[in-house]
């Protein structure tokens, strides 16, 4: 995988173009009963002036001699770092089109009345989309979405992933993995990625078989008498999108338990 140079609308014309193309072309998988890409391709703007992609950094594979992809070009992705003033509206007046983007969404991060919870699976292994109870996540990194003068936080060392893909054809093998190493070759040590497509839960699913933490948000209620605080999911399955899930991974290697090896060794026989 090799970084893109967009700063040409001509050269980013051909990024989303063939990013499109490779959405529309990755392995199908069975949705309503039929066969169908995961995430549409619809989702990347065609048009070059004002997108939100233009200035997140783009990564494909087979680029030409002058950086730019080509008939062979079959995997991509795109991110950025975490910023909850771009990614919430929240530095902006007008609303943007997801769910998280409104008004209303916004006013309740102000409020301080917004969190992460942890997301489960029911009998079937599949992620629910509906909760009569959720506990909070605890996620290491995050420090909420305001600061104390409540401008929206940007984490420096956090990646936001918009985009990992390939088509269906491609020989790129284990792409997830390829996508943590250039992640952590710019300097991001965490990732933070949407869950958005057609079916969410199989998506959550493969991200969490990649060792990604799949959280929703929350908004923390008092109900009762005794006003006991309860997380309400904020963004329901029937909302204009669906249901929203959140993904968030520690790139960091895993700390060697030195008393772990220890008790190992002691135990071995010879």
């Amino acid at each position: 995988m090799q970084r893109v140079n967009t700063k040409t609308d001509d050269v980013f014309q051909l990024v989303v173009n063939k990013a499109r193309e490779i959405l529309m072309q990755t392995k199908p998988v069975e949705i309503d009963g039929i066969d169908q890409p995961l995430c549409s391709h619809e989702a990347i703007s065609d048009i070059v002036k004002d997108n939100k992609l233009r200035n997140e950094i783009w990564f494909m594979n087979n680029l030409d001699d002058e950086g730019k992809p080509t008939k062979k070009t079959d995997a991509f992705m795109c991110f950025g770092t975490l910023d909850f003033g771009d990614l919430f509206y929240l530095n902006k007046k007008e609303e943007g089109v997801e769910d998280f983007q409104k008004d209303d969404f916004k006013k309740k991060v102000r409020e301080g009345v917004v969190d992460f919870a942890e997301a489960v699976r029911d009998k079937k292994d599949e992620y629910m989309t509906s909760y009569n109870f959720s506990e909070v996540a605890e996620i290491p990194w995050f420090k909420g979405f305001l600061d104390d003068n409540g401008i929206p936080k940007k984490y420096d060392k956090v990646c936001m992933l918009h985009w990992v893909a390939k088509k269906g054809s491609s020989n790129v093998k284990r792409l997830f993995s390829v996508a943590e190493d250039v992640m952590k070759g710019e300097g991001y040590r965490y990732i933070f990625l949407q869950v958005g497509c057609k079916d969410q839960t199989a998506l959550a699913s493969y991200y969490n078989g990649n060792g990604v933490n799949i959280v929703m948000l929350v908004e923390g209620k008092k109900r009762g008498r005794r006003q006991l605080r309860r997380n309400s999911v904020i963004i329901k399955a029937n909302a204009m999108y669906g249901f929203v899930f959140w993904g968030w991974k520690d790139m960091s290697p895993a700390p060697f338990d030195l008393t772990a090896v220890s008790n190992m060794v002691g135990n071995l026989k010879f």
